[in-house]
């Protein structure tokens, strides 16, 4: 995300990103549903939104196919998600709070 990103839509990105690759098969899923192909170069670029606000799982899986970041990245990135899910303990209950209404 660009400079001056409000945190709730970097944190709606990081959220979507980690539900995208933390599911295992969904990016993979979501690759072969929309017909995305998948950049033949890994790049790294900020990920730009008209607005972020209305991001969606499939936008952000068309970003990380821009990017280079094919599907069985994705699945390897799968296993390490989900341990650092289940070992994730925030302290700071306002980036809890923003992720439950997220998700909701």
């Amino acid at each position: 995300m660009p400079r001056g990103t409000l945190t709730t839509e970097w944190n709606r990105f990081l959220f979507l990103s980690m539900e995208l690759f933390a599911t295992p098969g969904l990016y993979a899923s979501l690759i072969g549903s929309t017909g995305l192909t998948v950049a033949s170069e890994v790049t790294v670029e900020c990920f730009l939104a008209s607005d972020s606000r209305n991001t969606t799982l499939d936008s952000v899986a068309a970003f990380y196919a821009s990017q280079g970041v094919t599907i069985l990245m994705g699945e390897d990135a799968a296993v390490f998600a989900l341990e650092w899910i289940t070992a994730f303990h925030s302290r700071d209950s306002i980036t809890v709070n923003e992720a439950h209404a997220m998700q909701d």
